[in-house]
């Protein structure tokens, strides 16, 4: 984002904007995963508990 709010074609991003929104893909990327994994423990839980 420029200092008007609005997204800067990726051709005039610095390398340091480049890496920041990288990065940031990237948190959001591990976050999801980390919630899928949760998800996944859970319901193999619920299923365990539902077979005794």
């Amino acid at each position: 984002m420029d200092r008007y709010d609005r997204q800067k074609p990726a051709e005039e991003l610095t390398d340091t904007e480049r890496f920041s929104l990288e990065l940031k893909r990237f948190e959001r990327e591990n976050e999801r995963l980390r919630m899928e994994n949760d998800f996944l423990k859970k319901l193999e839980e619920i299923a365990r508990m539902s077979r005794t």
